[in-house]
């Protein structure tokens, strides 16, 4: 149970990341800005990753692994 919940915390540190672009073009209403939300979905894939260490089938982790890696067009990894 303590697993889950530090792979828990982890996804969602590295959702909030990963997200951080869309977030703010939302909020502020400014553009999209792809080449940064590349960046933060690079920079949220070792965080995924530390989630999947703690919990190896913690099916959220997962699939935000997955969405990082299609985000940077890395479909194989995504599938993976």
């Amino acid at each position: 149970q303590n697993k889950i919940a530090q792979a828990s915390r982890l996804v969602l540190q590295g959702k909030t990341l990963a997200n951080r672009e869309v977030e703010k073009s939302i909020k502020n209403k400014e553009k999209y800005n792809i080449e940064q939300s590349k960046k933060d979905a690079e920079n949220a894939i070792p965080i995924f990753l530390e989630a999947l260490d703690i919990a190896s089938d913690f099916a959220p982790a997962w699939f935000e692994l997955g969405n990082a890696y299609y985000e940077l067009n890395k479909y194989k990894d995504a599938i993976r």
